[in-house]
Order: structure tokens, then sequence, then C-alpha cells
């Protein structure tokens, strides 16, 4: 079954890696990786993706910033699996795809907007929240000093 690296947040968004037998470097320098990412937060030779039977695996390469699984920091070699996201440090996003299974253009074009639209629901509740608080601080201002008489 293909499987493929889809870039779905980070420079070149929508960006599509098919893997094969080879093993396949990720980095920011095309010199020494196979899939070049250019974002001065990924490292030269950031992570490795291999094959391993029928399944691919991913390491990290001691890379500055990290690499993560569904979140959680790939440590030696990792089975991946599809519909896994690769975090690259913090600025890059990989989803890890069976071919087969979808279109790729369509699922790298959705799941880059799908980012979109969470960042700006996120940003708009953010700024709702922060909105009632102003208003808030307003009535408390604008409020007349209650005025205690001493006997």
């Amino acid at each position: 079954m293909p499987m493929a690296l889809i870039i779905v947040r980070g420079p070149g968004t929508g960006q599509t890696f098919t893997l094969g037998a080879d093993p396949v470097i990720i980095g920011r320098e095309a010199q020494t990786a196979k899939f070049v990412i250019a974002d001065p937060a990924i490292s030269r030779r950031h992570a490795r993706i291999g094959r391993q039977d029928n399944n691919y695996t991913i390491e990290d390469l001691n890379s500055t910033n990290g690499t993560f699984i569904n979140a959680e920091r790939v440590v030696g070699t990792v089975a991946l699996m599809p519909g896994d996201l690769i975090e690259l440090g913090t600025a890059v996003t990989l989803s890890y795809e069976d071919l087969d299974a979808v279109n790729v253009t369509m699922l790298a074009l959705n799941q880059g907007k799908v980012a979109e639209l969470l960042d700006d629901i996120v940003q708009q509740d953010y700024f709702q929240k922060l909105q009632q608080q102003v208003k808030q601080l307003r009535r408390k201002s604008d409020a007349p000093e209650s005025k205690s008489t001493a006997p």
C-alpha cells in the first residue's frame, strides 16, 4: 500500500511526499535531506523515515526541536500508523496517509483549511472572552460609588 507524508501545517502546506522502499531523511537542507522543508526551526537532518517489513518507522536524528507523533515525543524508532500526525518541533505538522484511501490533494487542502478554521475559532473565542471582561470592567467603573455615611 503506497504511503505518503503531507504537510498540513507549516511552509509548503499541501505538499505531498510519496514514500518508497528507501529511507528518507526529512530536513531543511537539500544537501542532507531527501524531503526538504525550508523552515529555520527544522534541523538540517531532522528525522528519518524507514521501511521495516510492510510498515514505515520514524526516528528523530537528534534534532534541536524534537519530533513528535500525535503529541508524543519520538524516542528511538517508532512505527507509524495511517492518520498519525508527525510534528517537527512546533513549526511543521505532517500527516502520514495511505494514498489508496484518500485523494491526496483534497486531503491536504482540507486539512490546511481545517487548521486555519481552528485557529480562527480559538482566536474568536479568546477575543469574545476578552470583550466580556472589558464590558464587566466598564460596568464596574461606570457604576456610582456607594458612599457610606459615618455616624
